[in-house]
């Protein structure tokens, strides 16, 4: 049996439309969120040394500028941001941030470079004090 041009475009057609309709429908949950990710990772590990008044190594935490301002964080670009390069463990040193406690689990390390490379966002308002 010979198939026409637009008998089988007529069924990839149908099957797009179908698995269109079975597809899940993207979320914000699908991309990653300062409040409920980021800033619970910065208050645990970062804020208490890297606030205003308290910017050990001249960084502060209170906004996203004082991250972007001398690259510390490159929104999109994970691999050239300072604070994954701090944070993040070598075969032969353990990371030089945070310095006073256990390294960034592999969870929260894949959360901040999933943040970098979707844009780094924070919203306005939010920070710390």
């Amino acid at each position: 049996m010979k198939h026409s041009f637009a008998k089988t475009l007529a069924w990839q057609l149908c099957l797009s439309l179908l698995l269109i309709r079975i597809s899940p429908p993207l979320s914000a949950a699908d991309t990653i969120q300062f409040a409920e990710d980021i800033a619970p990772i910065f208050e645990q590990h970062c804020v208490r040394y890297h606030s205003p008044g308290n910017e050990k190594s001249n960084l502060s935490l209170a906004t996203i500028d004082a991250l972007k301002e001398n690259e510390y964080a490159i929104a999109g670009v994970s691999d050239g941001s300072y604070l994954l390069k701090m944070a993040t463990t070598s075969d032969s040193e353990p990371p030089k941030m945070p310095k006073d406690s256990d390294p960034l689990s592999a969870k929260h390390m894949a959360l901040l470079r999933r943040w970098i490379n979707e844009g780094a966002k924070w919203p306005k308002g939010s920070g710390f004090s």
